[in-house]
């Protein structure tokens, strides 16, 4: 079975959730979603080779790994989001990403942005990665709340501006914006 869905979202809070998100407030980005499998799995094997075979996680690394702690990556999410910041765009708050569980054994441990446009720096859109005061204790007890309030140039590890073409694959308990 062949499944397509499409939202448009055209304002999201500055906490990446439409609901959040009230006329006038600071706008995080322009969002659209959309679900589809072939999509995900011709990108699937564009990156295939590049992945290793198996990952081992511990209580130590940044992704939930419950139950197992040794996972094989098998493909991508076909839940995409085409994330668009522009003048008016504030970014996000620093976050983590949460697996996605599909009920059958499989959930995804990783994130992965692909940059469709090279950086600017009117447009934003850089990926920052933010010093995080819960990364020696394990992900099961770590406070996992998306952060109130922007980050700042402080709490910046490393800043991946973007190259049209170019991707990013982490950890989804990496704390970023």
């Amino acid at each position: 079975v062949c499944r397509h869905y499409l939202w448009l979202t055209s304002c999201v809070g500055i906490n990446g959730y439409e609901k959040d998100y009230v006329k006038g407030d600071k706008i995080g980005s322009h969002r659209l979603s959309f679900y589809d499998e072939h999509f995900s799995e011709y990108l699937w094997k564009k990156i295939q080779s590049g992945m290793e075979s198996f990952y081992y996680f511990s209580d130590k690394d940044s992704t939930d790994f419950y139950p197992n702690n040794v996972y094989r990556p098998i493909g991508i999410n076909p839940l995409m989001r085409v994330i668009k910041y522009s003048g008016n765009s504030n970014g996000l708050v620093g976050h983590y990403d949460a697996p996605y569980d599909f009920k059958d054994g499989r959930k995804t441990l990783m994130s992965m942005v692909i940059y469709l446009t090279d950086h600017t720096y009117n447009d934003g859109g850089t990926t920052r990665f933010l010093k995080d005061k819960y990364d020696k204790i394990p992900v099961n007890k770590r406070d996992l709340s998306d952060k109130k309030t922007l980050g700042n140039s402080e709490n910046v590890l490393y800043e991946l501006r973007p190259i049209s073409g170019n991707a990013v694959i982490f950890n989804h308990r990496i704390l970023h914006d």
